[in-house]
């Protein structure tokens, strides 16, 4: 299934991302958290999934660097927000199972992204408060509307529930550990 598939890391950017920690962290030092995020999360799925069409999306010119030295597509997105980009790269990928997974989980295993892969369905992966979305795997990459926000798992679940695909929700530490506080950053392993 390795070459059948598509893992897509949508990326806000090294300057943009993580701003619910400017209160915490320094400018210099979220794009250093952001940038150790993004290299672990394509390290991981290259190692996991060396095969694979493995693909960033992000508005930040700066993310096709990473891109490029972690041999991983680069998709430029031009449009605004998390569900544009993803719909943009949907557009984008070749029609195979398509695994969306937010570059900002920490403690995101192979074991996750392996189970994500081989759903029959759709999968879809929740955080820690049973209200986001943290990872999608979806059939082919435009199988559901992309409604990432707030409340973003029952938006997801109808989209889902509607394709009349069997929908699996896939609760794993690795999956529902997102990093958005300053709590959070308490549990992040391997960074200063």
């Amino acid at each position: 299934m390795a070459e059948r598939l598509n893992i897509v890391v949508p990326v806000k950017g090294l300057h943009d991302g993580k701003s619910r920690l400017s209160g915490v962290l320094a400018d210099d030092e979220r794009v250093e958290l952001n940038r150790f995020l993004v290299e672990r999360t394509l390290d991981l799925i290259e190692t996991v999934f060396p095969n694979s069409h493995r693909w960033i999306v992000s508005p930040d010119p700066a993310i096709q660097k990473i891109a490029r030295l972690s041999g991983t597509g680069f998709i430029p997105q031009s449009g605004a927000g998390l569900n544009e980009g993803l719909a943009e790269a949907a557009a984008a990928v070749a029609p195979v199972r398509t695994v969306y997974v937010a570059a900002d989980l920490p403690e995101l295993s192979a074991e996750n992204i392996v189970e994500l892969a081989h759903v029959p369905g759709i999968a879809i992966a929740p955080d820690e408060r049973a209200s986001g979305t943290n990872a999608l795997s979806l059939p082919l990459p435009d199988s559901i509307g992309f409604g990432f926000g707030p409340g973003s798992l029952s938006v997801h679940k109808e989209n889902a529930a509607a394709t009349g695909l069997m929908v699996e929700i896939v609760k794993r530490p690795g999956l529902m550990f997102d990093l958005d506080t300053k709590d959070d950053l308490s549990r992040l392993e391997g960074w200063r």
